[in-house]
């Protein structure tokens, strides 16, 4: 889920900026996905497909009259390699297709489009912490919008910290056995033979 967070009808000069660009989404955004990952022979390489969907609530302002952003639909197909035990690269196509929006009911016309990008990424690993670093590059445009050059960013760097943690502990056999205590037990069996007894 994105949570909406920043200036909604933002001004640029005296230009409203078109509610694609504004800094915050200016409602929640729902975003259910899929991510597939396959793994090699060569254990420093693996593939990942990476397929969502996200759609939004109607936003409500004083210039926005119940405006729903159009629904968009993510396609990623990428692969990491590790070069050493903490410095790894990644290479992404992600195709973004967004659904025209709707503005009381009626479609914004100059919404909605077709953007390609290619993202590569450098991480590096310490521990259980992961940094990552990218640029989204644009490699195909096209949107729905007025002019030229299209409304878009030509590029965004983005940065990303992940740390790992582990929710159940492995298990250790030889603190088990160390912490076991053995207790024994005699049963009294009424056996005719030591065939029976055993």
């Amino acid at each position: 889920m994105r949570i909406p967070i920043g200036q909604f009808d933002q001004f640029y000069g005296n230009v409203l900026l078109p509610i694609d660009l504004q800094p915050s989404a200016g409602s929640y955004r729902y975003n259910p996905g899929l991510v597939y990952y396959q793994k090699f022979s060569n254990p420093n390489f693996n593939v990942y497909v990476n397929s969502s969907l996200e759609f939004a609530q109607a936003i409500q302002t004083d210039r926005t009259n119940k405006f729903k952003y159009g629904d968009l639909y993510l396609f990623s197909l990428g692969g990491n390699y590790k070069l050493s035990k903490r410095l790894g690269l990644n290479l992404e196509l992600r195709d973004q297709i967004r659904k025209k929006s709707v503005n009381n009911k009626v479609v914004v016309n100059a919404s909605g489009g077709n953007v390609l990008f290619m993202i590569p990424r450098v991480s590096y690993t310490q521990r259980n912490w992961v940094i990552q670093a990218g640029m989204e590059l644009p490699v195909y445009k096209n949107l729905s919008t007025i002019g030229y050059p299209q409304l878009s960013n030509k590029y965004a760097w983005n940065i990303g910290v992940k740390r790992s943690f582990k929710l159940i502990q492995d298990f250790d056999t030889t603190k088990f056995i160390e912490n076991s205590k053995v207790v024994v037990q005699v049963f009294y069996v009424n056996g005719k033979c030591g065939m029976c007894k055993s």
